[in-house]
């Protein structure tokens, strides 16, 4: 509708354009851009872009913010997360070294022979 050539627009959804594909082979950058003859993507972008207003871009500022906020806030609880696990895998290797140590290995009967 925006006056991107069809087949250019077939062509970038990955659809089977028949016979045509045998022999119109444009490059991608013609597929983007279009050329002399056919109208490529920029054609379209009037058609894509979505206009917002002042109020509603302040709202996507604000949810930007607030995202980026949470994502700094997961990022410093993946790092305390990853370093208390360090700390318990450590111990819990100490504690089993410890548990081994007591073994008398001389009292355990040997299950395999």
């Amino acid at each position: 509708m925006a006056g991107v050539d069809t087949l250019f627009v077939e062509m970038l959804m990955g659809h089977k354009i028949g016979l045509k594909q045998h022999y119109f082979k444009p490059t991608e950058q013609e597929i983007l851009e279009g050329n002399d003859k056919k109208r490529g993507y920029p054609a379209a972008i009037t058609d894509l872009t979505i206009q917002t207003t002042k109020e509603e871009n302040e709202k996507l500022r604000e949810q930007v913010l607030q995202f980026r906020q949470n994502d700094s806030e997961l990022k410093i609880m993946r790092s305390k997360y990853e370093k208390d696990m360090k700390a318990v895998r450590e111990e819990m290797e100490k504690k089993f070294q410890q548990i081994l140590a007591k073994i008398d290995n001389s009292r355990l009967e040997p299950i395999i022979s």
